[in-house]
């Protein structure tokens, strides 16, 4: 395994190895650093001196000692700052060798690898003690100098604070923090620009002068044609310093005199040639006004910063995609766990907030092609909600474009939502089965405004949700189609058995009257022994019907009370002896309880029907992840394949709502061997 010594004296090698291009890509980006330089002795950015530096660095991490830097610091840069270089100038200048040095570092590694990320440590350790033993040497000079170490700790800080949270905002907050009290600014605002939007947001404020963070500065902050100094700083990628604003026609008067002005700096945020964003130094009191001094230190902090900024800005949009992905996967999940509507359109709705960072949703169905009923809310208070038609309202026009709209604008310009939540901007993306709508997904006021990003992301996530919706709405009426056939399977049996019997009850009795006006008792009493037995064999079809129907027992007790009601009501009282078996009981989901139950009750109406048996025994048994049922008779038995190509015995059914629930079945059976019915299914 290598060490760190070694690594450190591979580093070094590569100084050496690369140490003209590694020079040469320093000075150019050194050339644009602000400051003023006497003409002589040479710059730090001369490349002679640059080799000097890189040497002393690649000394330092062969031998392990900073004896070369030192040696450096002593020899060189202690006496050209005497001679009057600005010492930010010099210092900003030594931190540019990271940007020079990283590119050759990654080669041949990923940019996140161990390698890279010691070799980055071992050189910022070297440039640190660079900086900060040029600070120590040199505070003894002269009392400027002294200012000067305290604000190198601000920029050092400043990076520090760069890579302290993978969080913008709490990134954007402290270096503008940082920046304030670097110039004793009373107030620093970050902004970053929406490419999309040609707008400034404003990510942080830091400073004392509450007046500067008022809702209406960053609100007129960010509109670029009120404030054509901004516009100039960005496009001209260079700090820009209003020392006279109320006498400044590039900046917007009555915000300049409503927060009284004295002096306003603005310096971009960049990394190469990009603008981020920029930060924005203001003041209010008589005299304050920014140095160059100034300028080059909010320059050197903020660009500093810039990549680190860049790098938070990237890992926020991977984070962001990586939601987007899972909250497509949820939608996938809950369209295979077969959840019903309502549990999908929570699930849809709750997504598409935390996709846009939207603090309500709204989600419409398409009745009748012009109307849209809203069928699900969330993140916003309770309220009234009502249809909406499909012509003239926002959500509408999603519907008949067939693509997302938004606007950023909504008042006054869409048809009122049926809610009394005032509505600011609007996201309405379609919800499209095979380029058809079924309705509409609407996500509500997100502070700032959607952007064209959100609305790629919300119609991409309407397409799997609608998917989702379609399939728990045709399952619902798949259900209730199977409701209309059990009734009227039930109706029919009714008919067949029931109604007989009981038609032929009036039949026998009616015969038995006729009997006895004849005097014919013998006769009369052989029809009332009729009635007798077909009235008991009617009642025995009307219980059996009647526990067709699910039990009051299995919705509220579960299964194994529900088949202990049936055993008591119908089989005891014909005189079966029946036993129920249950191990480790527990409530199951509803739709696999009605499984087991109808299958037992189908299997029960066998025995009492056809199998002419004494005993019967109905087992359950519960596990982590299955559950088994067995009902077992001692009775005459049949061919298991002769009945199912009969179709007879209702196995065919008990096989179909068997295979629905993911489970299996088996039946067991002989002629003169009773019959053993089986079923395992899965508990999800």
């Amino acid at each position: 395994m290598t060490t760190s010594a070694e690594r450190a004296v591979d580093l070094a090698r590569v100084l050496r190895s690369h140490r003209e291009a590694i020079a040469n890509a320093w000075a150019d980006m050194a050339v644009g650093l602000p400051g003023d330089h006497p003409p002589e002795p040479p710059p730090p950015e001369n490349v002679a001196v640059i080799r000097q530096a890189l040497d002393a660095i690649a000394e330092a991490l062969s031998t392990g000692s900073y004896a070369a830097l030192d040696t450096y610091l002593n020899d060189l840069d202690v006496a050209r700052v005497s001679a009057g270089y600005d010492v930010s100038v010099v210092i900003e200048s030594l931190l540019l060798i990271k940007k020079a040095v990283i590119p050759y570092i990654a080669e041949g590694h990923a940019p996140t690898s161990p390698a890279v990320t010691e070799a980055v440590a071992q050189l910022d350790d070297c440039l640190q003690y660079m900086i900060a033993g040029f600070g120590r040497l040199f505070a003894e000079v002269q009392r400027r100098l002294q200012q000067q170490q305290r604000r190198t700790a601000l920029l050092l800080r400043a990076v520090q604070i760069a890579n302290s949270s993978l969080e913008l905002d709490v990134v954007l907050g402290r270096v503008a923090q940082a920046v304030a009290e670097a110039v004793a600014a009373p107030y620093c605002g970050m902004y970053l620009v929406d490419a999309e939007r040609g707008v400034l947001v404003t990510k942080a404020v830091a400073g004392e002068n509450s007046d500067f963070a008022h809702a209406s500065w960053r609100q007129r902050l960010s509109d670029l044609v009120s404030f054509p100094l901004l516009l100039e700083a960005l496009e001209g990628k260079q700090a820009i310093v209003s020392s006279h604003p109320r006498d400044d026609p590039r900046l917007d008067q009555r915000l300049v005199e409503e927060l009284g002005l004295t002096s306003l700096l603005v310096a971009p945020i960049q990394v190469g040639d990009r603008v981020l964003g920029l930060a924005v130094l203001g003041a209010s009191e008589a005299g304050h006004a920014f140095t160059s001094e100034d300028i080059g230190l909010t320059s050197g902090i903020v660009n500093t910063v810039a990549l680190a900024i860049e790098n938070v800005r990237l890992y926020e949009e991977t984070a962001r995609r990586l939601d987007e992905s899972q909250s497509l996967q949820r939608v996938t999940a809950a369209l295979l766990q077969k959840l019903d509507l309502t549990a999908i359109l929570e699930i849809v709705c709750s997504a598409a907030q935390r996709l846009t960072g939207a603090p309500g949703s709204i989600l419409f169905l398409l009745e009748n092609d012009d109307w849209l009923y809203p069928a699900h809310m969330t993140g916003l208070p309770p309220s009234p909600l009502e249809p909406i038609p499909v012509d003239r309202s926002f959500s509408g026009r999603a519907v008949r474009d067939g693509k997302a709209v938004l606007t950023n604008d909504a008042v006054g310009q869409i048809w009122p939502l049926p809610t009394n939540i005032p509505v600011t901007a609007i996201l309405a993306a379609p919800l499209l089965v095979r380029g058809a709508a079924i309705g509409v997904l609407d996500v509500m006021n997100k502070p700032g405004g959607f952007s064209a990003e959100d609305a790629r992301i919300i119609g991409l996530f309407a397409d799997q949700a609608a998917i989702a919706i379609e399939n728990a709405r045709l399952r619902q009426q798949a259900e209730h189609v199977a409701v209309l056939e059990e009734r009227q399977r039930l109706s029919r049996e009714l008919h067949d058995s029931v109604t007989q019997a009981l038609y032929s009850v009036t039949l026998f009795a009616d015969a038995a009257t006729r009997l006895l006006s004849a005097g014919n008792s013998v006769g009369a009493m052989e029809h009332l022994r009729q009635v007798r037995t077909t009235s008991q064999e009617a009642l025995r079809e009307m219980r059996l019907l009647i526990f067709e129907l699910r039990p009051l027992d299995l919705q509220e007790q579960g299964l194994a009370a529900a088949l202990k009601a049936r055993l008591a009501a119908v089989e005891s009282r014909v005189g079966l002896a029946v036993e129920l078996q249950v191990e480790g009981e527990k409530r199951l989901p509803v739709e696999i309880e009605d499984v087991l139950y109808r299958v037992a009750h189908e299997a029960l109406n066998n025995v009492l029907k056809h199998a002419h048996a004494q005993h019967a025994t109905v087992r359950l048994a519960f596990g982590e992840d299955r559950v088994r049922l067995e009902v077992v008779d001692d009775g005459i038995g049949f061919d298991p394949m002769a009945g199912r190509a009969a179709g007879g015995l209702g196995l065919g059914g008990m096989s179909e709502r068997v295979e629905r629930s993911g489970g299996t079945l088996e039946v067991e059976s002989a002629p003169g061997q009773g019959t053993r019915v089986r079923v395992e299914a899965p508990v999800p």
